[in-house]
């Protein structure tokens, strides 16, 4: 069974780092093959920036995909594989990022019993018409005569799930953090983890944070937080730790995707974007904000709304209000003394996204969708 997985990196990570997490979990357990002949699943990875998979992924990663038959390729190597006769079983298309045209030309010259099986894996969100059209066949394919079905994650057991945490020590830190463990385990400090886009929230939640007047680390990812972390402190370089009265801000280098889940368990806050960070924050059970990435017409409010809506519901008012108030940027005075209260909230919301997906994640889920419209074909 061939499997092959496109990706377009738009901006950031978000987009390569939801789809290396999902293609690693998919090859963790073999499909069901729907051939006759036993073969070994093969997935391939088509993505337009490889190396920044390489980044996310690590070495030792890359060596677990190498055991599973996982193949990170480049966007433009695809139609030269297909030339070779190397078609897929299976595509799954992420966040519509389109197939290269050769590829895609090259499949319409298959015959119907031969053709793929083609999955777009949609954006998460929590919004209630996502789950009537999970799993729903497109009216016009993108390639003739090929199967397009839409594939929704969720945070509902309606919807097509996300893909569930994993459990880490946090007496272990990965190599990469060990230099900052000092800081990580001090138990008079609160810590911060901050991997947000910056744009005009991160300076003055930095001066509130100051102006707390406590003991606080931050630590700081690679990337648009560093560089807003370095304006605000009128620094012309930010590659060492800064103390601005009681806060002390720490630079962290560009780390492994599992490196970044085990910090946010070490932290008493995460500051997340996007949507891969956005879900492991979750799994984590600790507060966090999420800084949702920004789309034309304001729709990314709605998407916010029906997060909260759904995060909040059957919690006392006050702390909804907290809660709000922190998640949409509100003066960290009027939440931060609510921290520990917003921590069991967390820990709750864990539980039930445990329940939920632990053993039937988003890949276990795909898995199964993908089966039944391979035996109905």
């Amino acid at each position: 069974m061939r499997i092959d997985i496109f990706c377009r990196v738009i901006d950031n990570f978000g987009d390569a780092g939801f789809t290396w997490r999902l293609a690693q979990r998919l090859s963790q357990a073999p499909l069901e093959n729907h051939f006759t002949m036993p073969s070994r699943d093969l997935y391939r990875v088509f993505c337009d920036q490889p190396e920044i998979i390489y980044q996310l992924a690590g070495t030792k990663a890359l060596e677990r995909a190498q055991q599973n038959n996982l193949q990170i390729l480049p966007w433009s190597s695809a139609a030269h594989l297909m030339s070779l006769d190397e078609f897929p079983d299976v595509i799954l298309e992420t966040f519509s990022c389109g197939l290269p045209e050769i590829y895609q030309q090259q499949l319409q010259h298959r015959n119907r019993d031969q053709l793929p099986l083609l999955i777009n894996i949609e954006y998460l969100s929590a919004e209630a018409w996502t789950n009537s059209h999970h799993g729903l066949r497109s009216l016009s394919a993108s390639a003739q005569d090929i199967s397009r079905y839409f594939y929704f994650p969720g945070l509902t057991p309606q919807s097509g799930g996300v893909l569930a945490g994993f459990e880490a020590k946090l007496t272990h830190p990965p190599d990469t953090l060990k230099p900052f463990w000092e800081q990580i385990q001090h138990p008079a400090t609160q810590k911060i983890s901050i991997f947000n886009y910056a744009g005009d929230t991160l300076a003055p939640f930095l001066s509130q944070l100051q102006t707390l007047q406590k003991p606080i680390t931050c630590f700081i990812c690679a990337g648009l937080p560093t560089k807003g972390t370095r304006d605000w402190l009128e620094i012309s370089e930010f590659c060492s730790p800064q103390q601005r009265d009681y806060l002390q801000l720490i630079p962290i280098p560009f780390i492994p995707q599992e490196d970044y889940d085990w910090l946010l368990l070490a932290c008493d806050l995460n500051w997340v974007r996007g949507e891969d960070s956005f879900v492991r924050a979750q799994f984590a059970g600790k507060p966090f904000i999420w800084d949702i990435y920004p789309q034309t017409e304001l729709v990314h409010q709605k998407k916010m709304a029906a997060f909260l809506d759904i995060y909040w519901q059957n919690s006392p008012k006050e702390l909804q209000t907290l809660g709000r108030l922190a998640m949409q940027n509100g003066p960290v005075s009027a939440w931060w003394k609510s921290l520990d209260r917003l921590k069991e909230h967390t820990i709750a919301w864990q539980s039930v996204l445990q329940k939920n997906f632990q053993k039937d994640d988003l890949a276990d889920r795909l898995r199964t969708f993908m089966n039944q419209k391979l035996k109905q074909s």
